[in-house]
């Protein structure tokens, strides 16, 4: 990609939203030694970089170094520049961003030959930089200095300039005398108008007028060659009719949502490159971050013309925020990582669709929580029929009733809604059905004298799973058994909680307290944001069809034929239909998974209650959770249920990672929810913890589930070892690890014994697995190491240790029973990592770009199955030092047709590992699509590609596979290893030999 014309090398790029997860590194301080190093080095290279290095004054001898053509001081506590700095007559570059109140001397403007200067947060800027005629590169934002200095009028030659965050209130009419700019940042200012000088801007590619309080732009910016304009966070009520007239547009940014959507973008210069969506920040990135208070604007758009559609190089258009339009969160795009999966195409075909036979949705999900017996069901039979049953039996599963109510505005609404059975069996799988845009009633009681903590654990789970969505908490059966709540804590600590409710429904003939709940959930009801939004007439027809079908499942299909029946005949907008009911729970579909593709669209009330009637079942728990596929036909109803749908039942249990399948026996599962309660009396024999390596997970609360899903993800390292519901024992290269919850004090504890060589790969492994847990939490969950000091046990927090180290500190004072312990800070990290930190990656500044792991792609036949899950555990090692991001097909994300998925990875590879078999050779897909394309890749020069022969066949006799080196050693294949742990150790080395 060519940005010389916008950023040359990059050096001097600083936008109003530098990443702030990055300011942890700035306190690293160096070393005298060090900046002399740096020093001595320069006048060689002519390149002096100090950043970061948190010195407070810029060393004498600097200014000596007059054959210097860059200098960067960034993240500094420096608070004056000496008037030597004129010596610095060769000096092409000069960052002195980010050193707070800085004082820079008239003689600055000496450096006739500068071309980029940066200089923020509250710097004192002199005159004299009206002099430097060469800048082509100038960022002054965060300095707050109320008005445009005259003399930035002066640098005609200017291609960039960063004026954000200046509390600007005005700007002069003067643009005309910087003819050259080619990216303005106005952002984060107090304008309310635009100049009409803003027209002879005609180099013009990226503005960013973000954050102010602009209602119009003057027409005389029409025709400008714009590519990248952002716009949200003012108080435009319609598009500036004269953005239309921008015909190279490619990014159209009114983001305006409170809240976080962080989306990052590539700049580029040409017409016909297409938008580039960053997995890094670096300097040429833009990061739309959380506003604060202050930013919101009063804004919503409240129509869009239609000649945006005219555009014809429209790439990006983001309309977050803007709830007069009545998009849907499926149709404005969300930002997964690697970019916006959204459409302007889409977004603007289903507004004017919508905007001419569309009608609101008003159609909702209420969600009841809570443990079991504390009257949900009777709350819902309160609320929707005024009903009570005294000794109304358990919610086994999830019960979905339909509940028409009248919104205070009169219009009708459905609420679709999910009563949970409270039984802790169930709670593994309550997030695969918790979706946001929902509303929420968590029901307590004061029957076991826990209401508070019980309320901690549900709202923090829905605060994970569900981040904003309103909660209505229903204080239930109030009268038989009173208590009281800490409401003014726990609305502190949970915003979404919108009232509480004090209820009764065995009281009087209408309950105690149903009036007042049922009023607030329609109050709450009409204030959903997406209760509103259009749906175009076809998909009102198509929805009413689903929501009536007798059938319980139907192939994705028959779904596009129904689509098209009532005139709804892009695939596209299909899939997104397909998405957006089954975020409603009208009708499930789980298409993105090619194993799942046969059944996708689903009878809610079908999968749920086959999935709980597994989970329930007197056969699975008296076979401790071991079931085959064969006792389904005894599980389930065959009516329901025909034998030809159990497949999909447990494949969709694999995918919310309930079981796995045993690999010498693939009809055979193990549901780890159903795995006995008691821990073996003699599990300490498989590990000993004394001289063990420890490490510990500490949570705010202990999600039910978690330890399973851990036992299902690390499956292939259980296999004939202990498990049990809260622990397992893991067996891996010759070490052995225990991993046992205490959900009373919410903590995780893992040990690792074994030969020293192999314990941090072990623990590598299992961190791994549960960061991929943690990573579906929002709650923090913390790290601690424990170690043995004097005797004495003591746990120092991870993130601790890491800052110490970060600066450069050997030894950690911790405090115990009132004594201090010297913790050396190396010794102990090392112990639990699988390299020590390099100090040099953490000087890189916060928004310096960093290089990511080669992307390795997994070819393989569905029957090899355990091998692949062997391999990536293998390389969850080669994951965690940085050296690889692994793709297989189980990774296709929500949304992505299996197909594109996979061979759009398969494009994006750098390796190619083909996991060689009788099966793979056998399968067109593999073989001749997979291996075909990655070959062709591979004598093109784009990727390596890698044999890993795991059973026995002809590979041999396949002419395209003969010139590979295979893998294990000499292709001897897994299969026939003594001990597989050794193969794949073997394989693992081979693959990062061939990334690194």
């Amino acid at each position: 990609m060519n940005q010389e014309a916008l950023f040359d090398d990059d050096d001097l790029y600083h936008d109003d939203d530098d990443l702030d997860e990055d300011d942890d590194v700035l306190d690293t301080g160096w070393s005298l030694e060090e900046v002399e190093e740096a020093i001595q080095n320069s006048a060689e290279t002519g390149v002096l970089d100090l950043s970061f290095a948190q010195i407070e004054e810029i060393p004498d001898e600097v200014y000596s170094l007059e054959q210097l053509t860059i200098l960067k001081l960034t993240s500094n506590r420096i608070t004056s520049v000496s008037p030597r700095i004129g010596n610095l007559k060769n000096l092409r570059v000069l960052d002195l961003w980010s050193n707070d109140d800085l004082f820079i001397p008239p003689q600055v403007g000496e450096l006739t030959g500068l071309q980029k200067f940066s200089a923020g947060s509250n710097c004192h800027l002199p005159p004299s930089i009206g002099h430097l005629k060469e800048l082509r590169h100038l960022a002054i934002g965060d300095n707050h200095f109320g008005q445009i200095p005259n003399w930035l009028f002066d640098l005609e030659h200017l291609q960039t300039l960063q004026l954000w965050a200046n509390n600007l209130h005005v700007l002069p009419d003067k643009w005309d005398r910087l003819p050259n700019l080619i990216q303005l940042n106005l952002a984060r200012n107090n304008l309310t108008a635009i100049p009409p000088s803003f027209g002879a801007l005609k180099r013009l590619r990226s503005l960013s007028l973000e954050r102010n309080f602009l209602t119009d732009l003057p027409d005389t910016m029409a025709g400008l060659p714009l590519r990248h304009v952002r716009l949200g966070f003012n108080r435009f009520d319609q598009v500036p009719e004269v953005v239309t007239s921008w015909q190279r547009l490619k990014i159209l940014d009114f983001f305006s949502q409170a809240g976080y959507g962080a989306y990052l973008i590539r700049e580029d210069d040409s017409d016909d490159a297409p938008v580039e969506w960053e997995e890094t920040p670096s300097r040429s990135v833009r990061a739309i971050r959380t506003p604060s208070e202050q930013d919101v604007r009063l804004e919503s758009l409240a129509s869009l013309p239609a000649a945006l559609k005219n555009l014809p190089g429209l790439e990006v258009l983001l309309l977050h925020g803007h709830p007069l339009l009545q998009l849907p969160e499926e149709i404005l795009g969300q930002f997964p990582e690697g970019g916006w999966d959204g459409s302007a195409k889409r977004i603007l075909d289903y507004y004017f669709r919508t905007a001419e036979s569309g009608k609101p949705l008003n159609e909702a999900k209420l969600i009841l929580l809570g443990w079991g017996g504390v009257g949900k069901t009777s709350l819902v039979n309160r609320l929707v029929h005024n009903h009570f049953e005294s000794g109304e039996l358990r919610t086994e599963g999830i019960q979905v009733t339909t509940w028409d109510v009248t919104l205070p505005d009169q219009q009708k609404a459905r609420l679709n809604v999910w009563d949970f059975g409270g039984q802790e069996i169930m709670h593994a799988t309550h997030q695969f059905f918790l979706t946001s845009r929902s509303l929420y009633v968590l029901a307590l009681s004061g029957r076991s004298g826990s209401a508070d903590a019980d309320a901690e654990y549900w709202l923090r789970l829905m605060e994970s799973f569900a981040p904003g969505s309103p909660v209505i908490v229903a204080m239930n059966q109030i009268s038989k058994d009173p208590f009281e709540l800490d409401e003014v804590g726990l609305r502190q600590r949970f915003p979404a909680i919108r009232a509480f409710v004090r209820s009764d429904c065995a009281v009087g003939d209408e309950g105690l307290g149903i009036d007042r709940l049922r009023a607030r959930i329609v109050q709450e009801t009409s204030e959903l944001p997406d209760l509103r939004v259009k749906f175009p007439t076809a998909w009102f027809e198509i929805k009413n069809q689903l929501s009536t079908m007798r059938e319980n499942y139907l192939s994705f299909e028959s779904f596009r034929q129904l689509c098209r029946k009532f005139g709804e005949v892009d695939q596209a907008e299909q899939e997104k239909l397909a998405e957006y009911l089954h975020l409603l729970g009208i009708a499930l579909n789980y298409r993105d998974d090619p194993r799942l593709r046969d059944t996708h669209v689903l009878n809610p009330h079908w999968v749920t209650e086959g999935i709980y009637a597994i989970l329930n079942s007197r056969l699975a728990s008296e076979k401790r959770g071991e079931i085959e596929a064969a006792d389904l036909t005894e599980i389930l109803d065959p009516n329901q249920y025909p034998a030809e749908r159990h497949a999909f039942l447990l494949e969709l249990m694999r995918k919310f990672e309930l079981c796995f399948p045993y690999h010498d026996h693939p009809d055979r599962f193990l549901v780890a929810e159903l795995l006995p309660k008691q821990q073996p009396v003699d599990v300490e024999r498989h590990v000993k913890e004394a001289g063990a390596l420890h490490f510990q997970y500490r949570y705010p609360v202990l999600p039910e589930g978690l330890v399973p899903r851990f036992i299902v993800r690390s499956h292939v390292l259980s296999t004939d070892q202990p498990k049990w519901r809260s622990g397992c024992v893991l067996s891996w290269e010759g070490n052995k690890a225990l991993i046992k919850a205490e959900p009373t004090d919410r903590v995780i504890h893992i040990a690792v014994d074994g030969p020293t060589a192999g314990r941090r790969r072990l623990l590598a492994v299992i961190r791994s697995d549960f960061e991929h847990i943690h990573r579906s939490f929002l709650f923090k969950v913390e790290a601690y190491v424990p170690v043995v000091i004097a005797r004495r046990q003591l746990t120092v927090q991870y993130e601790k240790l890491v800052a110490a180290e970060r600066n450069g500190m050997t030894m950690l004072q911790e405090y115990m029973d009132g004594e201090f312990f010297d913790i050396n800070v190396a010794e102990l990290l090392n112990g639990v990592d699988l390299r020590a930190r390099k100090r040099e990656s953490l000087r890189k500044g916060p928004v310096e770009a960093t290089s990511r792991g080669a992307r390795v792609f997994i070819s393989y036949s569905h029957k090899d199955e355990r091998h692949k899950d062997s391999l990536e555990s293998h390389l969850k090692v080669l994951r965690r030092s940085g050296l690889i991001d692994v793709w297989s097909d189980r990774r296709i994300g929500a949304g992505d047709g299996w197909r594109d998925a996979i061979d759009s990875n398969l494009q994006e590879a750098d390796l190619v590992i083909l996991l060689i078999s009788a099966d793979f050779l056998a399968s067109d897909y593999c073989s001749d699509r997979e291996m075909r394309e990655a070959l062709r890749r591979r004598t093109a020069g784009e990727c390596k590609v890698v044999p890993v022969i795991v059973r026995d066949c002809n590979w041999l006799h396949e002419p395209a596979l003969k010139e590979l080196q295979a893998l294990p050693t000499d292709g001897k294949a897994v299969m026939n290893w003594e001990n597989p742990d050794t193969a794949w150790r073997d394989v693992s080395e081979g693959i990062e030999a061939a990334v690194s």
